[in-house]
C-alpha cells in the first residue's frame, strides 16, 4: 500500500490525540484528497485491513450521533516509530476504546482550533501535550501535589520566544464545587513555584518557553458552563469578606468558555476571567 502524506500526517495526528471521530478526520486530514465522505469512508478500511488504524464503529460521538472511532493500528505505531523516532502510546489503547474516548476527541477538536485559527493573529501554535504526557506531580504528596490537565497548549508569536501555556480542563458533567476546587487549588500551588513551571516545561518536553501560564475550562454545553461559571464564582470571597477553606480566592488566571465558542475561534472575546472582580464580562486571552 502507497502511503501518501496526508496519510502520514494523519497517522501523527492519532497519535497525538489518541482518538478522533471519523467526520472530524475526514474535514480536517483528507477532504481536499476525497471529494466525498464515502470515498474516505472506503479508505479507511483499507488501511485498517493493513493494521494501520484501528476502527471503533457505531460509537457515540458528541453531537454527531452515532460513528467511528479512529485510532493508531500496530502498523501505524511502527511508522509513527520511524518517522519521529519515539512514541508515546499504548497499543492498550487500540485493542479497547477507552471510557475517556469522548473527552479526548473534544480535546481534540479545541487543539484543531486554536491551530486553525491561529495564523490569523499573528500567532502559531508551537506544541501540544495530551493529558498522559501532561501529568506531573510538583510536590510531595501523589494526591495533592500533582495536575493533570485534558490538554496542555503552547502559542505564541512565530520567531518570537513570547509565548503563553494554556491548561485545557474540559467540563462535559456538572461537576462538584469540591472538584473545581481542588483544581483551582492544585495549579495555583504549582503556578506559585517559579522552579517548577520550568520542571514541568523539561518534563514534557516543550517545544517552547512560556512566560505566562493560564487555566482554560471549557464547558461542554451552554448549562454546563453556566454551572461551572456558578462554582467557580463562589470561590471568591464576597465583598468586604476575608478568604475562607470554603472562599480561598481565585488568584491565578482562570478562564471559562464554551466549546461551541472556542471551536468557532478560541482567539476572539468569549472568555469570563474568573480571577477578575467582573465575572460577567467577556473578553479574549490577554498576558
Amino acid at each position: 500500500m502507497n502511503l501518501q502524506e496526508e496519510d502520514v500526517t494523519f497517522f501523527q495526528r492519532l497519535h497525538q490525540f489518541i482518538y478522533l471521530d471519523a467526520p472530524f478526520a475526514y474535514e480536517h486530514c483528507y477532504q481536499n484528497r476525497f471529494k466525498h465522505y464515502e470515498s474516505f469512508h472506503k479508505y479507511l478500511r483499507k488501511l485498517e485491513e493493513k493494521n494501520y488504524i484501528q476502527v471503533f464503529k457505531n460509537q457515540m460521538i458528541p453531537g454527531c450521533g452515532r460513528g467511528s472511532i479512529l485510532t493508531l493500528g500496530v502498523e501505524g505505531l511502527k511508522l509513527i516509530q520511524e518517522v519521529e523516532g519515539e512514541r508515546q502510546f499504548s497499543i492498550h489503547w487500540s485493542r479497547e476504546l477507552q471510557v475517556w474516548y469522548r473527552h479526548s476527541i473534544l480535546i481534540a477538536h479545541v487543539a484543531f482550533a486554536f491551530e486553525e485559527k491561529a495564523a490569523e493573529y499573528g500567532l502559531v501554535v508551537k506544541d501540544y501535550v495530551q493529558e498522559n504526557r501532561g501529568y506531573y506531580q510538583f510536590g510531595q504528596s501523589k494526591k495533592q501535589d500533582v495536575i493533570r490537565p485534558d490538554g496542555f497548549l503552547i502559542v505564541g508569536p512565530k520567531n518570537q520566544n513570547i509565548n503563553f501555556g494554556l491548561f485545557l480542563e474540559m467540563e462535559r458533567s456538572r461537576g462538584t464545587k469540591k472538584v473545581l476546587q481542588d483544581k483551582v487549588e492544585r495549579y495555583t500551588r504549582f503556578l506559585e513555584r517559579n522552579d517548577q513551571r520550568e520542571k514541568y516545561l523539561y518534563h514534557i518536553g516543550a517545544e517552547a518557553e512560556v512566560q505566562e501560564f493560564l487555566i482554560v475550562f471549557v464547558g461542554a454545553s451552554a448549562n454546563t458552563t453556566q454551572l461551572t461559571k456558578n462554582k467557580l464564582a463562589s470561590l471568591k470571597p464576597r465583598k468586604g469578606e476575608l478568604s475562607s477553606i470554603l472562599r480561598p480566592g481565585i488568584t491565578i488566571p482562570v478562564l471559562l468558555t464554551t466549546l461551541d465558542a472556542i471551536t468557532q475561534d478560541p482567539f476572539q472575546d468569549i472568555y469570563f476571567h474568573m480571577h477578575k472582580a467582573n465575572v460577567d464580562e467577556k473578553t479574549g486571552i490577554v498576558i
